[in-house]
């Protein structure tokens, strides 16, 4: 029977966090070692490879929701599952807990990438239903970016960004959780934030010419926005959208 659902600890003693709260990179970090880890174990299970050697899994958008503080008590547990396919993207969700107690939620698009031909491909949908990896019972995942009408900011500001060789991975381009710690640096100060979004659009090249164009909007029932597009000058695209919501209020540097 192939696992659906599976689970990796991460030892307490190398957990980081700031009063609780553990940065989204890392929060990402973790659930991709962990997708990485189930994705080896269903292999060796259906001796079945979804992806080729020419192709990769790549993440197009996620969803990350806090629901309590870390501790630091008990060794972190991230439980991940497939909660929704097509053949066009597959969903996964992770579900971070300290003993018992669920602490967060992430929510994360996969697609399949043709690495020599820079485009995306068709998932193999039948082998997914085949083994039963989706889990029918799951909700399917909520990829909604805040969105408001008119001028609403209360502050804006718009900066340029410097590519420097240790952001690049080794596809050669951006490393994608750099555009977190890029959202973040805009900010007068952090405090914990309730939930992120980040949507990613093309990627970033070591000589392109990029700024960063960050808003902060009131929501509503004391909550706030930051919203950060980085943006290819060079090829006038957006990179990637980064949304954080805030129960408090917050600034721009």
């Amino acid at each position: 029977m192939v696992q659906t659902r599976f689970s990796k600890f991460f030892p307490r003693q190398e957990i980081v966090h700031k009063q609780g709260i553990i940065e989204p990179q890392r929060m990402i970090r973790y659930a991709l070692i962990t997708s990485g880890a189930h994705d080896q174990a269903v292999r060796t299970q259906l001796n079945y490879a979804f992806v080729t050697e020419s192709q990769s899994w790549i993440v197009t958008q996620y969803r990350l929701e806090l629901v309590d503080r870390y501790q630091g008590q008990d060794d972190l547990r991230v439980e991940t599952l497939v909660c929704e396919a097509n053949r066009f993207f597959c969903n996964r969700r992770f579900r971070f807990y300290e003993g018992d107690r669920l602490l967060a939620i992430v929510e994360a698009q996969y697609v399949i990438l043709d690495l020599d031909k820079r485009r995306i491909v068709r998932l193999p949908i039948e082998a997914f239903q085949e083994a039963n990896l989706v889990i029918a019972d799951e909700e399917p995942a909520h990829f909604d970016p805040v969105k408001w009408e008119g001028d609403q900011a209360q502050e804006s500001k718009t900066l340029p960004l410097v590519i420097t060789p240790e952001v690049i991975d080794e596809n050669g381009h951006v490393n994608n959780l750099v555009y977190i710690g890029w959202a973040l640096d805009q900010l007068a100060s952090q405090a914990p934030y309730s939930s992120c979004y980040i949507k990613y659009g093309s990627e970033l090249l070591p000589n392109d010419q990029v700024e960063i164009r960050s808003q902060v909007l009131p929501l509503g029932d004391q909550q706030w926005v930051t919203d950060h597009q980085i943006y290819n000058v060079s090829k006038d695209k957006v990179a990637c959208l980064v949304q954080f919501v805030w129960n408090q209020p917050v600034d721009l540097a």
